[in-house]
């Protein structure tokens, strides 16, 4: 989509991609159109989608601003965060209850089945040797105790990365620049 400014600052033009029967005429030197990309702005589109250009000359144009851009580019970056964060736990976490080093799934899936063997080992004390699978070798024997601390490191892991994704977004709805912004990453 192309937004076009009029002398006062306001957008009176703004059209989908070009296309044969929308030419761009009368361009003023040394200008350009900002292309503004649906996903990148919905908020503009959805603002000016029943603007046209008449005549197929827009009067004046600009850049769209920053204050015009920076809550569509806060909220894009929250969301580039929240799934890279969410794809982090679901790659998994290693920990070294039992003794070594193993890389253990931690995808919805072996959450629940974390909860549920956990809630196992609080109601059943009699639960002292546990098979857990890992990633890297398999199926693990652990202890009651060793189980609890895989559990908890699974915890602490998932915690640490929900932390830093909020205290990331934070700082990105306090950001006031595009640059700032962009230069946010996971």
């Amino acid at each position: 989509m192309y937004v076009f400014y009029d002398s006062d600052g306001k957008i009176p033009y703004c059209v989908g991609a070009i296309s044969p029967e929308v030419k761009l005429t009368s361009i003023p030197e040394g200008t350009t159109p900002l292309y503004l990309d649906d996903e990148e702005y919905p908020d503009v589109k959805k603002k000016y989608s029943y603007y046209t250009i008449e005549n197929n000359i827009p009067a004046y144009y600009t850049y769209v601003p920053d204050s015009v851009r920076l809550p569509s580019m806060q909220q894009a970056k929250i969301e580039e965060i929240n799934l890279a964060c969410n794809l982090e736990i679901l790659n998994g976490f290693k920990s070294s209850a039992s003794g070594e080093e193993h890389s253990y799934k931690f995808d919805e899936e072996y959450q629940r089945n974390f909860g549920l063997m956990i809630g196992a080992i609080s109601v059943d004390p009699s639960l002292d040797s546990i098979p857990w699978p890992t990633k890297n070798i398999g199926i693990v024997n652990h202890t009651r105790s060793e189980f609890i601390q895989l559990y908890l490191d699974g915890k602490l892991f998932m915690e640490s990365k929900l932390y830093r994704y909020f205290s990331l977004k934070e700082q990105i709805l306090a950001m006031t620049s595009i640059e700032q912004i962009k230069a946010i990453v996971w």
